[in-house]
């Protein structure tokens, strides 16, 4: 409905009035002025930036109508403003409806400019090293469960018994002594200033379990530095932040002094599905559309690809 307003008055000829001084100031109106029930259905299919209901008439059918839309989990979240009635009458509405927002018509334009349910278009993501002072931004990023099953991020840097022995809270103090030593472990992914993601990324030798790997041994006798994981907060998940990551880890990676970067991301077969939690190491569509090509491949779902960066 766009810049959209759902207006209710249960008088016809002044709903049109109000719905007409509406419309000249720039908003779409749509306006019930005589059953409540079909009010609501309306405002559910069309999805209006405010709903106005005014309390100069009828004040119990505005409560009314009013209390139905927020028992609606596709109405609930509309901004209603209450417009006019008798004090009695707008005090019984706040206790009822507390969030909503109560003016006068002559105060309603002043209102209008300042309320609106039009959604911010979201930042770029941004993307930063894991320095001492993001160690917070970490921590609410990966949760109590240390992004999965206690990991911490540091199942690749350790043997297996080790990990094992260690999850949950001994694998976090390990990864933030590593980062207050002053070594950066990965890089974090922020939307709108809120930690999204992550991606850990190194000299290949910090990741002492790849070097165990019959699948991921090294390809040659060459200096590389790894991407080994990725975790993105679900709600921020397919939307090419993998690929953001991961040339956020290539370009820290190059500051670094590589010259190569590698990656061991999941390769699907044709038709299958793996949960989020199974390509954790990313997958082979994201490391493509950077710039990495394949140099082995020892299982039929596990490449590895490198990144050439150029002196």
């Amino acid at each position: 409905m766009g810049k959209g307003l759902f207006l209710i008055h249960w008088n016809a000829v002044e709903a049109e009035q109000y719905a007409s001084s509406l419309e000249t100031s720039g908003w779409t109106v749509e306006f019930e002025f005589a059953d409540g029930d079909r009010a609501g259905k309306r405002i559910k299919e069309l999805q209006p930036s405010l709903i106005l209901i005014y309390l100069s008439r009828l004040p119990s059918h505005g409560r009314a109508t009013a209390e139905g839309l927020r028992a609606l989990k596709s109405t609930r979240q509309i901004p209603i403003i209450f417009v006019d009635g008798k004090d009695e009458a707008v005090e019984k509405t706040r206790q009822l409806i507390p969030e909503a927002t109560f003016t006068t018509s002559a105060e309603l334009m002043d209102v209008l400019g300042k309320t609106t349910n039009e959604p911010k278009p979201p930042s770029d993501p941004a993307f930063h090293p894991l320095t001492q002072e993001r160690w917070p931004d970490l921590e609410l990023l990966f949760g109590p469960r240390g992004a999965c099953g206690g990991c911490w991020c540091m199942f690749w840097r350790l043997k297996h018994s080790e990990f094992e022995l260690l999850k949950g809270d001994g694998n976090r103090a390990l990864l933030k002594a590593i980062v207050v030593s002053g070594d950066v472990p990965g890089i974090l992914a922020y939307q709108d200033d809120q930690p999204v993601g992550w991606c850990s990324v190194a000299p290949r030798l910090d990741y002492s379990a790849l070097e165990r790997s019959r699948i991921l041994k090294p390809v040659d006798d060459q200096s590389v530095w790894s991407v080994v994981c990725f975790f993105i907060e679900r709600k921020h998940r397919r939307q090419g932040l993998m690929l953001g990551l991961l040339e956020a880890a290539v370009g820290y990676a190059r500051q670094g002094g590589a010259r190569i970067v590698e990656g061991y991301p999941k390769d699907p077969q044709e038709g299958s599905t793996s949960p989020d939690v199974f390509v954790y190491t990313g997958l082979l569509s994201a490391f493509q559309k950077a710039g990495f090509v394949e140099v082995a491949r020892r299982s039929p779902t596990r490449p590895v690809m490198r990144y050439i960066i150029n002196p």
